[in-house]
């Protein structure tokens, strides 16, 4: 676990990770788990307006996924 003040300061790290494990197209536990911590990210993150449009991008593309459950995270993080 990391605090808010560690998460603000090493966003432009944590952000590409979590993001490239939403796009692994091998495993659906990776993306699921990386639905999760971005739904985490933003809500604790303070700045994550900046990022809008990598995050709307990359879990835009989860709509079409073909497992239930990561598309319905994919509409519960764009919403």
């Amino acid at each position: 676990c990391i605090s808010d003040d560690q998460l603000s300061q090493n966003t432009d790290k944590i952000l590409p990770m979590i993001l490239s494990s939403i796009d692994d197209s091998f495993s659906e536990c990776v993306r699921s788990a990386g639905c999760d911590a971005i739904l985490n990210f933003i809500r604790r993150s303070k700045d994550d307006i900046k990022y809008f449009e990598n995050i709307y991008s990359t879990m835009k593309d989860r709509l079409n996924d073909n497992i239930l459950s990561i598309r319905v995270k994919s509409v519960e993080i764009l919403t």
